[in-house]
């Protein structure tokens, strides 16, 4: 699993070096970057599109999260607001 962001492009990036992939992503900013793996399987999540950040959210991308169990996920931040933040977030995820 892996969302997008400027950080996440450069990780997108040393990603192409690597094979038998499977990502789900949120990020059509990614998504370019990501199809340059040749045998990368690659799911876009879907969902209401956020123009300023060229991802997806809401409640088709969460459904579509939910039908995974990743191995690792890259989330980009933003700003971290301490260990109340981090178990919103992995309540969120579940």
């Amino acid at each position: 699993m892996m969302d997008g962001g400027s950080t996440n492009y450069f990780v997108a990036l040393e990603l192409r070096k690597k094979r038998n992939l499977k990502i789900v992503t949120t990020s059509l900013f990614l998504f370019p970057v990501l199809s340059e793996i040749p045998d990368a399987v690659i799911y876009l999540t879907g969902g209401t599109l956020r123009r300023e950040y060229q991802d997806t959210f809401g409640e088709i991308a969460l459904d579509t999260i939910k039908r995974f169990q990743p191995e690792h996920t890259i989330l980009g931040w933003t700003a971290y607001h301490g260990p109340a933040a981090s178990r919103r977030l992995t309540r969120a995820w579940r």
